[in-house]
């Protein structure tokens, strides 16, 4: 644990966490999902070897995130959208339009929530809830129903259901201080994305406990940090020792 600026758990009344990677390792599931979802298209829409590239995918992405800004508030939107009209691209249109590419997306969700959440993640979320509400704080589109954590979690915010820009925006945040009723500096953020989660945290007025390393240790830590949290943590069972619990 590293504090770089002063840090007052007597202010703390409300606990925010980030989801992937920082309550479980995303990595794995992530790419399992991806690549299910592949294999789920080509053998679906008969699609030959190698059609509709990991390139030709996140270019169009790339390309439909800049001609809609607003696309990138919602990540299940801009996911939706990029099958859309990727397969028109690729002169395969779905017969069904966008009512297709909403269940295509609906499916790759239920995949890539089926994250190995840890038994500690579980056991630490109890405890804190014991002291605090919690709330899961994300721009991803996991379902926390599949994942086993909605039970887990006193509010569960995210872009997508409340129509707010996603983190570093201080919606979400602020958001969970108005339901609560509390002020910002009342929130304590926990997650491990240098940009969404630290920067977003500190510039709404939140403290903020970073998990430097991720979860699984592979997160790009101190080389991309820009704004510094209140605290540094190598590991989510210090959060314990933080809070005095």
């Amino acid at each position: 644990m590293k504090f770089f600026k002063k840090f007052d758990v007597t202010k703390v009344k409300a606990l925010s966490f980030d989801l992937d990677d920082t309550l479980y390792d995303n990595h794995p599931v992530i790419k399992r999902a991806e690549e299910i979802f592949a294999v789920y298209l080509q053998n679906r829409y008969h699609l030959p070897q190698g059609f509709g590239t990991d390139s030709f995918w996140s270019s169009m992405k790339l390309a439909l995130g800049f001609k809609h800004p607003e696309f990138k508030e919602d990540v299940t939107k801009l996911r939706v959208h990029t099958l859309y009209e990727g397969f028109k691209a690729l002169n395969r249109p779905l017969p069904r339009g966008m009512k297709e590419a909403e269940e295509l997306v609906a499916y790759f969700v239920s995949i890539r929530s089926k994250a190995k959440v840890p038994a500690s993640s579980f056991k630490l979320l109890t405890e804190l809830r014991k002291h605090y509400p919690v709330a899961a704080l994300s721009n991803g589109n996991s379902d926390l129903k599949i994942s086993g954590l909605f039970q887990s979690f006193d509010y569960n915010l995210r872009p997508s259901f409340l129509g707010l820009k996603a983190k570093p925006h201080a919606d979400l945040f602020n958001a969970y201080a108005s339901m609560l009723n509390i002020k910002a500096e009342n929130i304590l953020h926990i997650g491990d994305e240098p940009y969404s989660d630290v920067h977003g945290a500190v510039y709404a007025g939140c403290q903020c406990a970073w998990l430097y390393r991720g979860f699984a240790g592979d997160s790009p830590g101190f080389s991309e940090i820009r704004v510094l949290p209140q605290v540094a943590l190598s590991n989510l069972c210090e959060l314990k020792e933080l809070l005095n619990i």
